[in-house]
């Protein structure tokens, strides 16, 4: 994440955006018990880790959502499938969000 987001400063212009969704490790940390681990994120963050990478990198976070909020599994600390299944767009709460969504705005100088 960290070379992305150095990549994503050096190349926006002032005022640029750069946003991203990626599995959230709050939640996905959950389906290693059933032994899944999705073979395309060696490494997975939570929401506030990557905020904070993204502010090192000199962008400002202007925008965090929970994409598929999966509230009871969450509280439960056991992955629940048909909470995913049913679960529809978006939430305030990256924490909550199976995935999250971020957006950043590179200063403007």
């Amino acid at each position: 994440a960290e070379l992305v987001f150095a990549q994503a400063q050096r190349l926006l212009r002032p005022g640029g955006w750069f946003c991203l969704d990626t599995p959230n490790r709050r939640l996905t940390r959950l389906l290693v018990h059933y032994g899944y681990v999705h073979p395309e994120h060696k490494i997975e963050y939570q929401p506030a880790e990557l905020q904070l990478l993204l502010q090192k990198q000199g962008l400002h976070v202007k925008q965090a959502l929970g994409i598929s909020p999966l509230p009871l599994s969450l509280a439960a600390r056991r992955f629940q499938r048909l909470e995913l299944i049913f679960s529809q767009g978006l939430c305030a709460d990256p924490d909550l969000g199976f995935s999250l969504y971020l957006a950043a705005q590179k200063a403007l100088n």
